[in-house]
């Protein structure tokens, strides 16, 4: 993020666009919230809201999605209320693990985190559009999953600056599975 010239939505929610400052908003928020704190950051992306995979101390994984204040309160209930219901008929989509909570100067969604949801989200996608993902299109995936994990990997450093061994399962450890 510290990259970018431009940043949208982190100075709307955030009121920052600084990385260790947004890590201890989300890390206060799951220790409130949650009642855990954050361990490790699993990923962390910004488009027209700020969405960040956490585990948290207790062994849970979590999303965490961050709106802007144009969405209200409401509509946000509203959309959980649509999840649950479409999960308590059968359909495949992420739990919410809390109402939506204000975050900031947003308002939070909280959902557990399923690690195969990407994957079958490609292989769903691929099928719908009747052929796989050409090579340059799965490179074009690779590079935004890397972009994400360094962003989280420095999150996570952020959060835990003198840590000198990165935990398994960590952005951190995984973004090491990528050195050239």
């Amino acid at each position: 993020m510290a990259q970018w010239e431009t940043h949208f939505v982190e100075p709307v929610v955030f009121e920052t666009t600084d990385p260790y400052q947004i890590a201890c908003l989300l890390d206060a928020f799951c220790q409130q919230e949650l009642g855990a704190a954050a361990a490790d950051v699993l990923f962390y992306e910004s488009s027209i809201g700020a969405v960040c995979g956490m585990r948290l101390q207790d062994g849970r994984r979590v999303v965490v999605n961050v709106h802007q204040p144009s969405h209200t309160l409401e509509f946000l209930q509203a959309v959980v209320r649509v999840q649950r219901y479409l999960l308590a008929h059968g359909y495949p989509c992420t739990k919410p693990l809390l109402d939506p909570q204000p975050l900031a100067y947003g308002f939070a969604t909280i959902e557990e985190f399923v690690d195969e949801e990407a994957q079958a989200f490609v292989a769903e996608y691929e099928a719908a559009r009747g052929r796989p993902f050409s090579y340059e299109e799965h490179q074009t995936l690779v590079a935004g999953k890397i972009h994400g994990l360094a962003y989280s990997a420095r999150c996570e450093h952020a959060l835990h600056p003198y840590e000198t061994i990165c935990p398994e399962g960590s952005s951190r450890s995984l973004l090491a599975r990528y050195r050239i």
